[in-house]
Formats: structure tokens, C-alpha cells, sequence
């Protein structure tokens, strides 16, 4: 059994691109539908898994450690641009 600690910040990109890569363009919409808005919501879930036995916690961890990180919205946003194909934007033109 090896322990591996990770910080807030890592452990909310890794929940953000988790979400991309499940729920792609959608993963703003999912979040927001399930009441998670900030990093500090994350950070909340994160010390109501370790209040439940289920996370553990080192004597350094803080819910402070999850507050105002990043934009959530930002994050879950990058990586995925929108564009129009070339032949669609031509057709558009004349």
C-alpha cells in the first residue's frame, strides 16, 4: 500500500480534465448542473470525502487549499476551440 498526497490545485485540474475528456464541450454545463461553480466547491466534496472515511488527509491539508485556485469555467473551457471548416466559411463569403 503506497500513499500518494496531491495538492488542490492538482487535484482540481485532474477533476477538470477528467470532466473534458468525459463530458467534452458539456463539462461547464455538468459542473454548474451539479452545484460545482468554484475550486472551493471541489475542495468542499474533497473534505466531506475524508470526513467519510473515504480520503485521507495529511496534517498540511486545508480546505484553504482549494480556494480561489483557478476559473473553473476557464479550465474546463481549454483545449476546446470552436471553429468553422475552411469550405463552410468560403461558402458563407459569397
Amino acid at each position: 500500500d503506497m500513499d500518494y498526497h496531491v495538492s488542490g490545485a492538482e487535484l482540481v485540474r485532474g477533476a477538470c480534465d477528467l470532466a473534458c475528456e468525459e463530458f467534452g464541450l458539456m463539462a461547464g454545463v455538468v459542473f454548474r448542473q451539479w452545484g460545482i461553480l468554484t475550486s472551493d466547491d471541489v475542495g468542499e466534496i474533497v473534505f466531506r470525502l475524508i470526513t467519510g472515511g473515504l480520503l485521507s488527509q495529511s496534517e498540511d491539508d486545508d480546505p484553504a487549499d482549494f480556494r480561489g485556485l483557478f476559473d473553473l469555467d476557464k479550465a474546463l473551457a481549454d483545449g476546446f476551440e470552436l471553429t468553422l471548416d475552411p469550405a463552410a466559411e468560403q461558402a458563407g463569403e459569397r
